[in-house]
């Protein structure tokens, strides 16, 4: 046999079984993504309501929520300054978001409803894997007593199960992921599912495709509730580029392609994937943090941890309350530059920098110390490039 076809038949087997392997892999993969937060208890801090401004209220699972889901459209509401934006839950312990990052709700569904009688201007349905599970179980009677109440229904990504689970959706037009379209037509037949779009504009009742595409959808709604004028400077706040979706939500549609399966073959070798830390700082940029947790671990090319220089709870630009995993002991930096490399996710010092300061690992028993170095622009307060 000639050199060239036993180098492609070599490769053709080495691709083969890795793919097997990583599809064997997939189940625990999951599992390490969506894993739930640590079970404690958290002060809980509430966000001051505006009674001049409307609600959006950012449902969060009881376990674990889809990171995008929740950060994107959250910053996007909170930075065009026209509404309370809150995260509500079944509960005010800590819960997770995919990929790593713990966020504490500020009320539960029943402490919003006395809080809010007149209910929420807009509820924000983001993907929460174990909507059926008992622990999630009052999240959609409570949307669909909302949904009598005028409030917008917005849901994102997969979040598009829980809403097709109200039964409101039924007959009419909405979309989710485009890897999901078929899943979700066999789970809920009444629906008519779509694709090639951003979002679905359906009266009081929104939908808004994968990842990205949520962004989008929270400023149709921002611009549909206050004027296009606010959603175009909110994006220049977000430093969010894709504006041409605001008046049209047509694009291409999306199909599986060859490059993704770059996740079968890091499933396959999960064994040698890094665990990477990420310092939180106040101040960090939600978007900032989507482009990182939304990214590494999802194809699992890393297990990300959060940490913080001592603090218990980390708020953000937008105020969502952050518990990271660890809170280590300082220890003394030792002076070494961190090396800077031309990307948008920086890796410093063996961490992804979404804060403005570089970790220095200090011991093999995992202390950390800090030391500060120039704010990127994924970490800066003014936003994150995309």
């Amino acid at each position: 046999m000639k050199l060239i076809p036993k180098i492609a038949l070599s490769l053709l087997a080495f691709m083969a079984v890795s793919a097997a392997v990583g599809v064997m892999n997939l189940s625990a993969a999951q599992g390490d993504l969506l894993s739930s937060a640590p079970r404690h208890d958290v002060t809980p801090k509430r966000q001051p309501l505006d009674p001049a401004k409307p609600t959006v209220a950012v449902v969060l699972g009881a376990d674990v929520t889809e990171s995008t889901d929740v950060l994107g459209p959250y910053a996007v509401f909170a930075a065009s300054e026209r509404f309370n934006v809150v995260t509500v839950s079944t509960t005010t312990r800590p819960v997770a978001l995919t990929g790593g990052l713990d966020v504490v709700p500020d009320y539960t569904l029943t402490e919003l409803d006395h809080r809010l009688p007149s209910g929420s201007a807009v509820i924000v349905i983001p993907n929460m894997p174990h909507i059926r599970a008992p622990q999630n179980q009052p999240i959609v009677p409570w949307l669909q007593r909302h949904a009598r109440s005028k409030a917008l229904l917005l849901s994102i990504c997969y979040g598009a199960d829980t809403l097709a689970l109200t039964g409101l959706r039924d007959g009419q037009a909405a979309t989710s992921h485009w890897g999901d379209l078929g899943r979700l037509k066999r789970l809920h037949p009444q629906v008519n599912w779509v694709t090639g779009q951003r979002y679905v504009d359906r009266g009081p009742l929104f939908g808004s495709a994968g990842i990205l595409s949520g962004i989008d959808a929270a400023l149709h709604v921002v611009a549909r509730l206050s004027e296009q004028a606010v959603a175009l400077n909110t994006a220049q706040t977000l430093q969010y580029p894709a504006t041409r979706f605001l008046t049209s939500p047509r694009m291409p549609a999306l199909q599986t392609q060859w490059s993704d399966g770059i996740t079968l073959l890091n499933a396959a070798f999960l064994r040698d994937r890094r665990t990477v830390q990420v310092p939180l700082q106040a101040g960090v940029d939600e978007l900032a943090l989507a482009a990182v947790f939304d990214t590494q671990p999802a194809v699992y090319a890393a297990r990300l941890r959060t940490s913080s220089d001592g603090a218990q709870v980390v708020t953000s630009r937008f105020g969502l309350r952050l518990v990271p995993a660890l809170t280590p002991s300082p220890a003394p930096c030792r002076g070494r530059r961190c090396p800077v490399k031309p990307s948008h996710s920086k890796k410093l010092c063996g961490t992804w920098r979404v804060t403005s300061t570089c970790p220095r690992r200090a011991s093999q028993r995992g202390a950390w110390s800090t030391a500060p170095v120039r704010t990127t622009g994924l970490a800066r307060a003014g936003g994150a490039p995309w």
